[in-house]
């Protein structure tokens, strides 16, 4: 993905971005993901977008990785952090016994089954994100969350 004079690129754990004219590394970062596949890195509103398991976004900054956001889909489509779901589902007060670990495991299992499709590429048009899931196909609106709050 190319964005000004860098290319942002992905693979196997890593991002890196790289100078455009030399050829030379701006910066590296590791995923932290278990086996991250390749996929195309699409941008906008220097926001570049990354997704296989999850929706990852980081700033199009040839200074410094400065991540945005690493968030899932559930079944409904919700795009949310995962620090939102574990709320939402009680993950952490689950965790706390072995019992609870084996139901937020079936938690997880049930409500994230229908992740974004494996090696897709997420697609940018209009400042929509559109993502290919296992079940279907969602739309997110990202001129919205770049709207200034209202006094």
């Amino acid at each position: 993905m190319v964005v000004a004079d860098h290319v942002y690129v992905q693979g196997e754990r890593r991002l890196a971005c790289v100078h455009l004219a030399t050829g030379k590394q701006a910066w590296m970062t590791q995923l932290d993901l278990n086996k991250p596949r390749y996929s195309s890195l699409v941008a906008v509103n220097k926001q570049i977008f990354y997704v296989f398991d999850s929706v990852i976004s980081f700033s199009a900054n040839a200074d410094r990785f400065q991540p945005q956001m690493q968030a899932k889909i559930n079944n409904v489509g919700l795009l949310a952090e995962e620090t939102t779901f574990r709320k939402q589902y009680r993950i952490n007060e689950l965790e706390k016994t072995t019992e609870g670990q084996k139901e937020a495991e079936k938690i997880w299992r049930k409500e994230f089954s229908n992740g974004p499709l494996p090696c897709t590429s997420p697609a940018i048009s209009e400042g929509r994100l559109y993502l290919r899931l296992k079940n279907g196909l969602v739309c997110y609106d990202l001129n919205a969350a770049q709207q200034p709050a209202a006094p």
